[in-house]
């Protein structure tokens, strides 16, 4: 059945663990593909990094070798790298992955590999603060108009098409087969802040970084397109479209040079051939976009995921299952195995959602607190109704705007202890009936 199987694999391979800043879980599942092509990480203490955690999510693409790979060295060149013992770590992250990029096309075993992936990671230092990346690991990864017309047999329309999203390249991929080496458009977004506690996530291509605080999903990753000029809210390094063109290069339907769907990556060096021009300023740039995040008492948990979740869910739709399963104090790798179950699709239909291997990370960060103490504090403020994500109803049985947040959760609160007060003083002999017996061990009411 082209690209999917006639019967989804389901069967998951699950982990866990915690210490005494941090827990997870996670969880990765093959679905309906013919292959699994995923890879991800988990390491609450990264090797030779005393206090940096690490974790990420590699969706590969035209098989799993790149995929593998970079699971296995990335973090590993990272933490090696000189900046990283300085503290500098935006450096750091930002050295490891253009010496992943070198390494993987010098690696005589991965030189001539057409596979790809996509990557989410996020590192978080001794000092708690997120770093989030922006990286597309495409490796090779061309589609050529001229061939993909001869698999398309209604004609070169849907080529002209601005973007192409995930569903798009899920729903043709099958009749396409040269479309398969395809990423999708990357995802990012930055933050800066100088904070005490840090951590960092990287995205590579459709994968998703995503922040439970209070119950509000606060996303670590925005539309990474060939075809974004810069702004003030994603930052002057994203002004992608004006590179490609000083470098020589060109955008056409959103493809880097019409051809190639994202415009940052690891491989590709078809469009890095500038001999005049430095790594960050080629056609087609491995030089990651970084998210730096002060982590507060608000953040509750992070969310990594490939876009085989974030195909069937929004990140808030995420955050609020993830929420009210963790308020039931279930596992963090079960709760990723029933988003995965959620997400998967009853059959391979043509859109392919709910097709794509699956992997999924959560990690608590507990702030202090004990494993035991975070679950507890997190059902505590789903119970009173604490973040716009917990429930649609309040605790006066009205509908929850977006805007309920702890204040308007206080006030509820106070207002259903008035009124409770207030029925008991009017209605004292239907409180006394009901413990006639206990009178006289009962204190006077101060009521």
């Amino acid at each position: 059945m082209g690209q999917t199987l006639s019967a989804p694999i389901t069967d998951k391979h699950s982990s866990s663990g915690h210490d005494k800043r941090f827990a997870y879980g996670a969880s990765a599942m093959q679905g309906w593909r013919i292959t699994m092509e995923d890879a991800h990480t988990t390491l609450l203490n990264v090797e030779d990094a005393e206090g940096t955690a690490f974790f990420a999510v590699y969706d590969g693409h035209g098989g799993s070798n790149v995929a593998k790979y970079s699971g296995e060295g990335l973090h590993k060149r990272i933490v090696a790298d000189k900046a990283f013992a300085k503290g500098d770590f935006l450096a750091a992250i930002k050295n490891g992955f253009l010496e992943m990029d070198r390494a993987l096309r010098y690696d005589p075993e991965y030189g001539g590999d057409s596979s790809g992936c996509t990557a989410i990671t996020a590192t978080i230092t001794d000092k708690n603060v997120l770093y989030v990346v922006c990286e597309s690991f495409a490796w090779a990864a061309l589609f050529l108009l001229g061939m993909v017309s001869q698999h398309l047999s209604f004609g070169t329309s849907m080529l002209r098409m601005q973007y192409w999203t995930p569903s798009l390249f899920n729903m043709y991929s099958h009749t396409m087969p040269c479309l398969c080496a395809c990423s999708t458009p990357g995802n990012f977004t930055m933050y800066y802040d100088s904070g005490v506690t840090r951590a960092g996530a990287g995205n590579a291509g459709d994968s998703r970084a995503v922040l439970g605080s209070d119950g509000t999903a606060i996303a670590l990753s925005n539309d990474h397109k060939p075809v974004n000029k810069g702004s003030a809210t994603l930052g002057p390094s994203l002004k992608e479209s004006r590179r490609i063109v000083a470098a020589g290069g060109f955008v056409e339907y959103g493809r880097v040079n019409g051809s190639l769907a994202l415009s940052r990556a690891l491989g590709d060096f078809e469009f890095k051939m500038n001999a005049t021009l430095g790594p960050d300023d080629q056609i087609v740039t491995a030089n990651p976009v970084i998210v730096e995040h002060k982590l507060t008492e608000e953040d509750e948990f992070l969310v990594l995921a490939c876009d085989g979740i974030w195909d069937c869910m929004t990140s808030q739709e995420v955050v609020t299952f993830v929420r009210k399963g963790i308020s039931e104090k279930l596992p963090l790798d079960q709760l990723c195995e029933m988003t995965m179950d959620h997400c998967l699709a009853s059959d391979s239909g043509m859109t392919g959602v709910g097709c794509d291997n699956m992997t999924m990370v959560i990690v608590a960060i507990l702030n202090g607190k004990t494993l035991e103490e975070w679950y507890e504090h997190i059902a505590q403020r789903v119970a009173v109704r604490l973040g716009p994500a917990d429930s649609k109803v309040r605790p006066n049985g009205d509908e929850d705007p977006e805007t309920f947040n702890e204040e308007t959760a206080e006030k509820e609160k106070e207002k259903a202890e008035a009124t409770a007060t207030s029925t008991e003083a009017e209605e004292p002999k239907a409180v006394e009936t009901a413990d006639a017996d206990k009178k006289e061990e009962q204190p006077e009411s101060s009521v």
